[in-house]
């Protein structure tokens, strides 16, 4: 008899326990669900309740419940959107790369140019009063093996 008896306290505690276990996996996927449908904009406010019939993409679920599939489907819709609008985010921000790059190299070119040129404009106006014009010459050939034939350009147009 008293075998019979613990084996039935046995019984009922693990049921007991069982029930407790499962009733904890059910809150956690209840409160799981509740935190998907407030992740997602369309569901926001919405309370999850029984199945309705579903409304079309895009727009609020039917009435004030939200169905866990209405869920699932408006997560599914929510993420799809997101990533579309992430590769488009990505792509802008390649395409900006991209004319920074471009830009950066004209800056540079630019900046080798305007440096060049002041070179051999210093050269010209610092040393054309005090060597003369044959010394002029000689800098302008140092310039133009330097720098190319822009200098003596500029100095047959200007002292001819």
């Amino acid at each position: 008899v008293i075998t019979t008896i613990s084996k039935s306290i046995v019984t009922q505690t693990n049921g007991a326990h069982h029930n407790a276990l499962e009733r904890k996996r059910r809150d956690h996927i209840k409160d799981s669900f509740h935190s998907l449908r407030d992740s997602v904009p369309a569901l926001q406010g919405e309370k999850v309740g029984k199945a309705q019939p579903a409304s079309p993409p895009g727009t609020r679920c039917s009435g004030s419940h939200a169905s866990r599939a209405q869920i699932l489907d408006k997560a599914t819709e929510y993420i799809q959107y997101m990533r579309r609008k992430n590769h488009t985010h990505q792509q802008d921000i390649d395409d900006l790369k991209r004319q920074n790059a471009l830009l950066e190299q004209q800056g540079n070119k630019a900046r080798r140019v305007h440096t060049n040129n002041t070179f051999r404009l210093l050269l010209t106006e610092q040393y054309s009063e005090v060597w003369g014009k044959f010394h002029i010459c000689s800098l302008l050939i140092v310039a133009n093996v330097l720098f190319g034939t822009y200098a003596t350009h500029c100095y047959l147009n200007c002292y001819a």
